[in-house]
């Protein structure tokens, strides 16, 4: 039988993903979607709890040429908030037989962040015999991760990805990290998105200053802005014409105060949160991406920087080694700020020595919309049984 858009019909349950309350929650999830959707039939199904909601339950479909989504806002009765994990699988109980009766029964479920949405994609494997794959993007199985797994998330991720047929996390690094937990089964890495008709090289640079960009949520024990801030603080003094632009959604009083308190404020730029369009905007005149973290899986932020063609420092963390080298940036040990001065030293001398048009070839070939929507499609095609 010759395979073509219609031949596999995949629903997306996920833990995080957009809604209004938090537009940018999960947004991975949606790119991995769409990806897949240039090769069958996708829709995402995911529930998000609204306290301010008139009503119990409420639902947004949001229509597009790729992907369907259903996003269920619901609140809980008084009588209810002690019941919540009861409450959640009723609601999803309830979104997912009004979606087989409308759309039909999918061929296959694709679970996003185990916890805790695997429990609805176990219990249509019971009651539908609708086979699952999980991809996980989640941080907290690391060993340098600052959240402690504990013994219930830990059992409970154990249990339900062994029923599943495939388990697709973002990097090597987190798949040795599921199995340091127990999570066993058959494994296949996917990579993060990007949009590479997006995110492209820019011809226009600002030859008079460096611009270093560094895009994150901005909670110090993960990220280490304390730790960028302060190296940069030492650049300043020597480079005046570099500046630090901060990308996000979150601008936490500790960040400003420290940026007053080092006396930089004439060299840090706090954009805020960029949408899409904004990011890829401002990324692709940056001379390269700067990240510091204690702990990582595959950052997208570094997928997005390849395709914008600028090179990246980072410390080496996580799965960030397996697709950053000397050929398209610096790594450097999490925490060690004498060899962070260095490297960014060395690359606001050698930054427009790096190949933009390599950079972002490097990023069609590995994570683009085709090259990543054709490897999830491979997967689902080994596990789809056709009549």
């Amino acid at each position: 039988m010759q395979n073509n858009k219609k031949d596999i019909h995949v629903v997306f349950l996920s833990s995080w993903y957009p809604t209004r309350m938090q537009p940018t929650n999960g947004d991975f999830v949606v790119r991995h979607a769409q990806a897949v959707s240039a090769f069958c039939t996708t829709s995402v199904i995911h529930l998000a709890y609204d306290a301010n909601l008139t009503t119990f339950f409420q639902l947004e479909k949001r229509e597009s040429a790729t992907v369907s989504e259903y996003i269920y806002y619901f609140r809980l009765p008084c009588y209810a908030k002690l019941l919540k994990p009861m409450w959640f699988l009723l609601m999803y109980r309830k979104a997912i037989r009004t979606y087989i009766a409308t759309n039909g029964k999918p061929h296959l479920v694709h679970v996003n962040v185990m916890f805790p949405v695997v429990i609805v994609a176990f219990l249509c494997k019971l009651l539908y015999k609708i086979p699952y794959v999980i991809t996980e993007h989640w941080t907290g199985y690391l060993a340098s991760a600052s959240q402690s797994l504990g013994r219930f998330k830990k059992c409970y991720v154990r249990f339900f990805s062994r029923a599943s047929s495939r388990i697709m996390p973002v990097s090597n690094d987190l798949q040795r990290a599921l199995q340091s937990h127990g999570v066993k089964g058959k494994y296949s890495i996917i990579h993060n998105v990007v949009d590479t008709s997006l995110f492209f090289p820019s011809k226009i640079k600002d030859t008079a200053h460096i611009r270093i960009m560094h895009i994150s949520h901005l909670r110090n024990e993960h990220k280490n802005i304390v730790g960028i801030l302060r190296v940069c603080a030492q650049i300043f003094t020597t480079n005046p014409h570099v500046i630090l632009q901060i990308v996000s959604e979150n601008n936490p009083s500790y960040v400003q105060e420290y940026i007053q308190e080092l006396g930089i404020q004439n060299n840090v730029q706090l954009l805020g949160y960029k949408n899409r369009q904004d990011l890829a905007a401002v990324l692709s005149k940056a001379s390269y991406l700067l990240l510091f973290s204690n702990y990582e899986n595959f950052p997208c932020v570094i997928v997005e920087a390849l395709a914008c063609g600028i090179p990246i420092v980072s410390s080496n963390v996580g799965g960030i080694s397996e697709h950053v080298s000397e050929q398209n940036g610096l790594l450097v040990e999490a925490g060690n700020e004498t060899e962070l001065r260095t490297a960014i030293e060395r690359m606001n001398n050698t930054y427009m020595n790096y190949d933009s048009a390599l950079l972002h070839a490097y990023a069609v070939q590995h994570f683009s919309y085709y090259s990543v929507g054709a490897k999830i499609y491979d997967v689902y095609k080994e596990i789809v049984k056709y009549d």
